[in-house]
């Protein structure tokens, strides 16, 4: 449940035939949180997209175990809406989900805007697909629409991959703004197959591994699932997690997840799960077909204390993203926090890259600044993060 901060204690939120949402017991951040922002607290989404800017060699004051990290808004006015436009001239309305591509191109989810937008390195922002209806119908650009959109991911060729959250479907968008569904179906549940005869279960995060693989948490299934590509069809496997909601390592099925949102594919291949509701980062690696899940950081208590492995905490971790030498950034939600795990002779070393642990939105240098539920993260080419700080007012 949201912590008493934000006044309202939600029950459990879950999703009932076609586009009904309930409040239920028993709610993660992840099922309820949307609901709850935009029904029962009637925010204004200020949603802004930041670029946390590498500036190396900025040392914190004596003791720290942090370099300083420069923070500053791309993209977004603060007011919610869905206006292109560039830099602060520009809106959105709850971006979830970041992406870039190999052309510096930056992707953004608008959960409540129902629109894939996209921002180029000058801070232009435009609307790649997206009626701003929502609904799960394919077509070119603003004919075609979105349902809750969550995770987002780009692929070599610069295919853009979206986890439709609220569709239960997986949608794919060429470079010309063309949207077809590449696997799901409107039913929520989690079955494996081909294409439109797989379902999911309220898929949060997509992320391309190395080999073009398509990997995506499927929140609501509380699993891990894998698709393929042959021949131009899509077939959906279950990749890790019993469905049982928990944080059990093990193999394959024999693992659980709770309620699992980001996901990231390092250059190894070994595959990175913010859980969001064990408030644990998980690690899968392959070895001879068999998928063995450990638990990377976290202690699987709330908070967001640094240090190494599960010694370390976190407060709802969203999204994931891994760098080019191998360190997983996490946006730490509810602890308005970005993270950064570091791995050395196999230990993993949590810190704070940036932000105070204060609800804002105030550029600055490392924990002088503030996030509102950061949720995306994506790493550039040149190393620079992008946030989506999706609760930013």
């Amino acid at each position: 449940m949201l912590d008493q901060g934000w006044v309202v204690e939600p029950k459990c939120g879950r999703f009932f035939g076609q586009f009904n949402f309930f409040i239920v017991k028993s709610c993660s951040l992840t099922r309820s949180f949307f609901f709850v922002i935009a029904a029962a607290l009637r925010l204004r989404l200020n949603a802004r997209v930041l670029l946390a800017m590498v500036a190396a060699g900025l040392a914190l004051p004596a003791g720290s175990t942090l370099f300083a990290q420069q923070v500053t808004t791309l993209a977004g006015s603060g007011q919610f809406g869905s206006t292109d436009a560039t830099g602060a001239a520009a809106s959105f309305h709850g971006p979830a989900g970041a992406a870039v591509g190999a052309d510096g191109t930056v992707y953004v989810t608008e959960f409540f805007g129902h629109k894939i937008r996209k921002i180029t390195a000058a801070g232009v922002v435009t609307t790649l697909a997206g009626s701003g209806q929502i609904s799960s119908t394919d077509g070119t650009g603003t004919a075609a629409s979105f349902a809750n959109p969550f995770g987002v991911a780009v692929g070599a060729d610069g295919t853009v991959y979206v986890a439709d959250y609220r569709a239960n479907k997986i949608r794919k968008i060429t470079a010309a703004g063309v949207v077809t569904t590449l696997a799901g179906t409107l039913f929520g549940a989690s079955i494996d197959g081909v294409g439109v005869n797989a379902s999911f279960d309220r898929p949060a995060g997509v992320a391309v591994g190395p080999d073009g693989a398509l990997y995506v948490t499927d929140s609501g299934a509380h699993k891990i699932r894998k698709i393929t590509m042959s021949g131009g069809v899509a077939t959906v496997s279950t990749l890790a997690g019993s469905g049982t909601p928990g944080s059990t390592d093990g193999t394959g099925t024999a693992a659980r997840f709770n309620t699992p949102t980001g996901v990231a594919v390092g250059a190894d291949g070994a595959v990175y799960v913010a859980d969001n509701s064990s408030n644990k980062i998980r690690k899968i690696t392959m070895s001879g077909g068999v998928a063995t899940v450990s638990t990377l950081a976290g202690s699987g208590q709330y908070g967001s204390t640094d240090g190494p492995g599960a010694s370390a905490s976190f407060s709802s971790p969203e999204g994931v993203a891994v760098g080019a030498d191998g360190a997983v950034y996490v946006m730490d939600s509810r602890s308005n926090k970005i993270r950064k795990i570091t791995i050395s002779g196999g230990v993993a070393t949590v810190s704070t890259l940036a932000g105070s642990g204060q609800i804002g939105s105030t550029d600055g240098t490392g924990t002088a600044a503030s996030f509102n539920v950061p949720v995306g993260v994506a790493v550039g080419a040149d190393g620079a993060l992008y946030v989506a700080d999706y609760g930013s007012n």
